[in-house]
């Protein structure tokens, strides 16, 4: 037995003799060998890809990775399922004590969320590394370091004038305006002036001081907003969150005068200097530095004079890297638990029933979603529609699979119908929820706001962690008994 199995260690034989003489229904799931290399492969997995994907700067090509691990997961599903198959208490009619259902659901769960997790660990640690190396707060400092240090450089006072709007208020009242902000104006030395007037409400100038750039008043019911030219040639939108905040035109504008008061313009060059090569991706060739000469030639824009649009693209990777996982987060756990109940279910009808109705249900399952695309098609039904017509085949499934404790023998039909019944459970009242929502018309995308939007979302988690309790309490007392009945019944 010791050269058996060379690559199990001395401690897992020991527990695998153990289990076999004393639980041998858990030993059939062979659980604590898949924890056991499942762990091995996922530590020396995760220390190869922080060696991978150590440069966030870098091009990872983490989907390729993620697709090999795939083909590894696959394949070791597959040897487990070998070993699980062959030895099978229910269909030995061995000994079934009370909650080996619940144990053998359980067990098979963990076993599946072992080979469906493990591809995730490439994105996981790429997303990981790319985390700790830059932070919001430097990537919004860069940008803004960055945005400075370039509309300093090309500072002239006539390179680029202020532009001039003039606003009329409708009705004019003394606390239509904040003093304070309209004397807080910054001005330029060379602004032009558009010579039309626009009207104004009292309600909006308010808004209109907050979200321009500089406004004064020189008249009574007249303002003059001044709006900045556009020095943000650097900005990444998803970062502007809390304290985190990228500078507009108007603070870029103020901040590059106020540098070029303290620093000359070759200590500016160097500094930006410094931030082209952070931010240089190790497969870009682009030159770091400030060119005067550049600046005559008539093609050469500012962002390709000073290599933004690389320095761009690389915070755009590092910030995708970064924060795959923070929106993602809810879709990635439901791609795991769904895949992993999928997977799971499977084996469990399998071990509980023949082979020959196990594809029939599969078959028969095919059937009924082509016949029912059809009539969808025809009928031009709407969600609600489909939503009913899966409550319809629930129910049939449901009552055809009761009827297996009066049924004097084990029926096809009716084994397809427990199998059925067993797989949709879960994902039952996620859809009667579905049906709720969609039959008040919340909905739909026009009638939804963000608060709206949330409590559908709640309302759908809570109906998938409902789904999941209501199969894992109706295991033992229901389905293990309707396979028990049905598949000691004397076959048709």
């Amino acid at each position: 037995m010791a050269n058996s199995r060379p690559f199990v260690p001395g401690f897992m034989k020991k527990i695998d003799r153990f289990l076999l003489l004393n639980q041998p229904t858990a030993w059939s799931m062979r659980t604590h060998l898949v924890l056991f290399f499942g762990a091995c492969f996922a530590a020396v997995l995760t220390l190869l890809c922080t060696l991978l994907y150590a440069d966030a700067r870098q091009y990872s090509g983490v989907e390729i990775m993620t697709g090999f691990v795939i083909v590894i997961a696959a394949v070791g599903l597959i040897f487990w399922l070998i070993y699980l198959l062959r030895f099978n208490v229910f269909k030995r009619y061995g000994e079934w004590k009370t909650g080996d259902g619940l144990k053998i659901f359980f067990l098979l769960l963990i076993n599946v969320s072992v080979f469906i997790a493990i591809p995730f660990i490439p994105a996981v640690t790429e997303s990981f590394m790319a985390g700790r190396q830059f932070s919001d707060k430097e990537l919004v400092s860069d940008i803004n370091e960055i945005n400075t240090d370039i509309t300093a450089l090309e500072y002239k006072p006539d390179a680029k004038p202020w532009r001039k709007i003039g606003l009329v208020i409708a009705s004019y009242t003394s606390n239509a305006i904040d003093g304070e902000l309209a004397n807080g104006t910054i001005k330029d030395d060379s602004v032009s002036y558009q010579n039309r007037k626009y009207p104004i409400t009292p309600n909006d100038l308010q808004a209109r001081i907050d979200a321009g750039d500089s406004i004064v008043s020189d008249q009574k019911d007249h303002y003059i907003l001044y709006q900045s030219p556009a020095f943000n040639y650097l900005s990444l939108y998803d970062l502007n969150n809390g304290d985190n905040r990228i500078l507009f035109n108007k603070d870029i504008f103020s901040a590059a005068r106020a540098k070029l008061k303290k620093e000359d313009r070759q200590a500016i060059a160097q500094h930006l200097k410094d931030l082209q090569a952070k931010y240089k991706s190790p497969q870009s060739d682009y030159y770091n530095g400030y060119d005067s000469g550049a600046a005559n030639e008539e093609y050469y824009t500012i962002e390709n004079r000073y290599n933004v649009y690389a320095m761009q693209g690389t915070m755009e990777m590092i910030l995708r890297k970064k924060n795959y996982w923070s929106g993602a987060s809810s879709w990635a756990l439901r791609v795991l638990y769904y895949c992993t109940l999928f997977f799971t279910l499977l084996i469990f009808i399998f071990r509980h029933t023949t082979v020959k109705t196990f594809f029939l249900t599969a078959l028969t399952a095919i059937v009924l979603a082509i016949i029912t695309g059809l009539f969808v098609a025809i009928a031009d039904a709407r969600e609600t529609g489909i939503f009913m017509i899966m409550v319809i085949y629930f129910l049939i499934f449901t009552l055809i699979s009761l009827s297996i404790f009066n049924a004097p023998v084990r029926s096809l039909w009716r084994g397809i119908s427990l199998n059925l019944f067993m797989f949709a459970l879960p994902v039952m009242p996620l859809i009667v929820t579905a049906y709720y929502w969609f039959t008040n018309k919340r909905g739909y995308i026009e009638g939804n706001t963000y608060a709206t939007v949330e409590m559908r979302d709640r309302y759908f988690l809570y109906s998938e962690i409902a789904g999941f309790v209501l199969l894992v309490i109706l295991i033992e007392p229901l389905f293990r008994r309707l396979y028990r009945a049905w598949y000691a019944s004397p076959e048709e």
